[in-house]
């Protein structure tokens, strides 16, 4: 049935699965195509170079917007496919994981803002960020932590996970994932206090969280 009810010690719950569990996810695919086609409005802007002048100039004037969408585009990527991988999983959700999903939502939403922010003030010739770069790490930082917020909710309440899914739920989402998940929130935040200062300072602090997170996941072995 599309809604299943769970008895538990405490309260009762209601599990929506089936076609709740489909337009559940939709939904949120959705949300995350219309942000990425907000990121990449800016591009239309360009206009193609004349006669005179080379592709390699033109990229070179419109360097900010063109990189702007490339990180933010990966980042999103990125954000989606460990969004993917946890749905991909699931039997269904219950009322805590429609508003942990709804807040993750809401940060995508807020990117391609955050985006336009951070990327005007660097077209300035700002080398330090300041707000606007702060504020767009934050918005990173809120999405990264909604989604390992998820996977420590869904974990939580085992009966969200598809039943011939739990070993695969065991194997991806384990603990040392979820520990990645909390590395990369805190990490995306501290990126943009040193944005705040530097572009270079972030783009260091960027590198070591890298490089934390290979060490990471080779110390626990977690399937990706």
């Amino acid at each position: 049935r599309p809604i299943t009810q769970m008895a538990t010690a405490a309260h009762h719950r209601e599990v929506h699965a089936g076609r709740a569990l489909d337009r559940f996810v939709g939904l949120s695919d959705g949300v995350v195509a219309v942000a990425i086609t907000l990121l990449a409005l800016p591009l239309l802007e360009i206009e193609a170079p004349p006669a005179d002048q080379s592709f390699l100039a033109m990229f070179e004037v419109n360097a900010v917007p063109i990189i702007t969408f490339i990180v933010t585009f990966l980042l999103v990527a990125g954000l989606w496919r460990v969004h993917n991988r946890i749905t991909n999983l699931m039997h269904g959700y219950d009322t805590g994981s429609f508003w942990i999903n709804t807040l993750w939502l809401a940060g995508i939403v807020v990117l391609p803002w955050a985006s336009s922010l951070a990327g005007e003030r660097w077209q300035d010739g700002k080398w330090a960020g300041g707000p606007s770069a702060l504020f767009y790490w934050l918005v990173i930082a809120f999405i990264s932590a909604m989604a390992t917020a998820m996977r420590f909710y869904v974990h939580s309440h085992r009966d969200l996970i598809e039943t011939d899914s739990t070993e695969t739920w065991d194997a991806q989402i384990a603990l040392g994932a979820r520990r990645r998940g909390v590395i990369l929130s805190v990490g995306f935040a501290v990126i943009g206090v040193g944005w705040f200062w530097s572009i270079f300072l972030g783009i260091a602090i960027a590198v070591a969280l890298f490089v934390v997170l290979i060490c990471v996941r080779r110390s626990t072995g977690v399937v990706e």
